[in-house]
């Protein structure tokens, strides 16, 4: 029984020095690259985005875009921002999850929830 026990425990402590090391990455890497958006909580989620508003008045619809399943918002800014700017207002956000924006109520686990 002693066996178990202690099988148990190094396994237990194992998982806990594992879940340290991640922690102290995630650490390092939001250090590395800060969120460059601002943050708004909508239906209890904290998003993160980017809103770029042209310079000079212009008259088209804003464009929102929304990235895919394991991506951030980045992923368009980085192609379409250079193309549109100040030619419409862009929004960029992170999808509930994913990015700089928190994961939220449990709805947010299916796109009719986001």
């Amino acid at each position: 029984m002693n066996l178990v026990y202690g099988i148990a425990l190094f396994l237990l402590a194992g998982l806990l020095i594992l879940a340290g090391i991640t922690r102290v990455q995630v650490w390092r890497i939001e250090r590395q690259h800060p969120p460059i958006g601002d943050f708004k909580t909508v239906n209890k989620t904290r998003l993160h985005y980017v809103d770029i508003v042209p310079t000079e008045p212009v008259d088209t619809p804003p464009v929102v875009f929304l990235h895919g399943a394991s991506g951030n918002l980045n992923d368009q800014r980085m192609i379409y921002e250079p193309l549109l700017r100040n030619k419409t207002r862009l929004i960029f956000l992170d999808r509930p999850g994913h990015g700089y924006s928190a994961r939220g109520p449990k709805s947010n686990a299916y796109p009719d929830g986001q």
